[in-house]
């Protein structure tokens, strides 16, 4: 049984140019003269790149996708603290991933609130280099920044997409959505004696 491949079209590349040049530039050369032993000229023209270069992918490829290594997907759920200092970083590897993303997009869905937050990036927006394969974010930094939607103190899910967005599921060498990941975020409560004075520590 033949295989099927899909082909994707690259921009414009410098190569496929680079050898239309060489080419043209080798097989365009005329001589002229006049007369005997007249004396002959030959110019050479070098073209310029305008082609394409093409991948093509067999459609009975996986799919792309990542397997998480920080925290382990063989671990229990994790429970982190929104403390000043206190950092999380996600880390993964990717999976038969034959395309790679532009950019990843990663974000934190809160399952009590529906809510979805940005989770690191340069930007605070949650998006990194397609080629990344782990990100850092500091929620009580998150939550300091004017007019955010403040984290809860509930479960999470992590979604990991790249530019196609949420929807991009099941096609062959490229990446898929992620959403495997469960976590959970608490906030710290200062203790209260009896006397109602706060206790000046992090608990």
């Amino acid at each position: 049984m033949s295989s099927v491949a899909n082909t994707i079209t690259q921009p414009p590349g410098t190569q496929t140019g680079a050898q239309t040049g060489s080419q043209t530039g080798s097989g365009t050369g005329a001589g002229s003269g006049s007369g005997t032993g007249g004396s002959g000229t030959g110019s050479g023209t070098g073209g310029t790149g305008g082609g394409s270069s093409t991948t093509s992918i067999n459609q009975q490829a996986p799919a792309g996708g990542l397997i998480m290594t920080q925290p382990p997907q063989t671990a229990s759920a994790s429970y982190y603290k929104i403390a000043q200092n206190d950092f999380i970083t996600f880390g993964w590897n990717f999976t038969y991933l034959l395309v790679q993303p532009t950019s990843l997009t990663v974000q934190a869905i809160c399952g009590a609130n529906g809510f979805t937050y940005p989770v690191g990036g340069a930007s605070g927006d949650g998006v990194i280099p397609g080629t990344a394969t782990s990100v850092v974010w500091d929620p009580y930094g998150y939550e300091q920044s004017p007019g955010v939607q403040r984290l809860a103190a509930e479960s999470y899910t992590l979604r990991i997409m790249d530019e196609r967005g949420a929807t991009a599921l099941g096609t062959p060498g490229m990446f898929n959505a992620y959403s495997g990941l469960k976590f959970a975020l608490y906030k710290p409560k200062d203790p209260t004696p009896l006397s109602g004075e706060i206790l000046d520590f992090d608990s």
